[in-house]
């Protein structure tokens, strides 16, 4: 089974730097957390782990087109740790968008929507575990000892780990529950650990598309053609079951103002990817990637139904591995699915993901603990 935990590579002064100084916490809105372009973008850069759905452009994205017209600023705030050295100007060293706190005793929640995968706060690389501890300082202080949430949490990877570090550094009492394994391909993976028999499945199908016309898949990079895979896309989604539902991105004014914005092929923190594709020049499957310097994460895809009998979908899928080994346009590809999804097949560097609860107050007491978080 193939490692599929980043590992970061920062220089050694960096750390150093970290342990010289003192760290301060802030809340603040989500309409001055977008005010704080420079500072976030320099720790999405300088992050040990690099979540795409915390990235600026991402964030501002669904902040700007979803969550400012339902939700108060005062509801949707935002933890930031800022590192002071010397004379040197402040930098931000960790930063965790939260969800609105419902009352004293409930948890308090990394930011959850159902356009977020992932719950890793965004921690400089420099003194990770140390961003992490001024983090749940400042929680402890503002929101009275809560029990902090973090779901969808690569549990083997640096943010995860760092939160861990500190909890056992500082006595606090943690939990990780509600483990499961989804899919993942890396750039090292080998074709012959795909299924077989589903692989030569798709060459059966992909042989009969191409007896239809002329079969493509590419990864568009220009503006124009960048435009044109998230206008198909967006059509796929919105001609298929999610646009029955009313849930697909255009069947709304405010969600097709976010595809518009999230994935726009200039965006850098997250960047884009789109994969297309097509048969004589129309588009039968499209996917959408956030790529962060670490790993993307296959954040949206769509297929065309009518051709249901070719499994367009899934053949993109399979294309998308191959394409990974012989490019390596990011070392791991997360794909955000549930267990049983059918790129287990196909994607066989499984990732191991859950959710992390821990108390912000430094008192240890595992046994109520963990009675509190399985009532909570």
């Amino acid at each position: 089974m193939t490692n599929t935990s980043p590992v970061a590579n920062f220089p050694a002064d960096n750390v150093r730097a970290a342990h010289q100084g003192h760290y301060t916490t802030q809340l603040i809105c989500a309409r001055e957390l977008m005010t704080l372009t420079g500072p976030w973008e320099r720790l999405y850069d300088c992050a040990i782990e690099a979540n795409p759905f915390y990235g600026p452009d991402y964030l501002k994205a669904l902040a700007t087109s979803l969550m400012s017209g339902r939700k108060s600023d005062l509801d949707w705030r935002a933890c930031v740790v800022w590192h002071h050295a010397g004379q040197q100007p402040a930098r931000m060293a960790a930063m965790l968008p939260l969800s609105p706190h419902r009352g004293l005793f409930s948890p308090l929640r990394a930011l959850r929507h159902p356009f977020i995968v992932g719950g890793a706060p965004l921690l400089d690389a420099a003194d990770p575990a140390g961003a992490a501890s001024a983090l749940l300082d400042g929680l402890c202080e503002e929101y009275r000892r809560p029990i902090l949430v973090f779901d969808d949490m690569r549990l083997d990877w640096p943010a995860a780990r760092a939160l861990l570090q500190a909890c056992e550094t500082d006595s606090r009492s943690s939990l990780v529950f509600d483990v499961y394994h989804r899919p993942g391909v890396t750039s090292a993976d080998s074709a012959a650990a795909m299924d077989r028999s589903v692989l030569k499945n798709l060459r059966r199908r992909s042989k009969r598309l191409s007896e239809t016309g002329e079969v493509s898949i590419t990864a568009p990079s220009s503006p124009e053609d960048c435009a044109r895979a998230l206008r198909d896309f967006l059509n796929l989604e919105e001609r298929g079951w999610k646009g029955r539902k009313k849930t697909a991105l255009a069947s709304r004014p405010e969600t097709l103002a976010f595809a518009g914005l999230a994935f726009n092929c200039v965006n850098t923190r997250p960047g884009i990817r789109f994969e297309v594709l097509r048969c004589n020049d129309q588009t039968l499957a499209a996917n959408v990637n956030l790529v962060a310097r670490d790993h993307a994460a296959a954040v949206k895809s769509a297929y065309d139904e009518n051709y249901n009998t070719y499994s367009p979908g899934l053949m993109l899928d399979a294309s998308v591995a191959d394409t990974l080994r012989l490019e390596r346009w990011t070392p791991l590809l997360d794909s955000v699915a549930m267990p049983g999804h059918a790129l287990e097949k196909l994607w066989v560097s499984p990732i191991r993901v859950g959710s992390i609860a821990m108390a912000a107050d430094r008192r240890k007491n595992t046994r109520n603990f963990d009675a509190r978080v399985s009532i909570e």
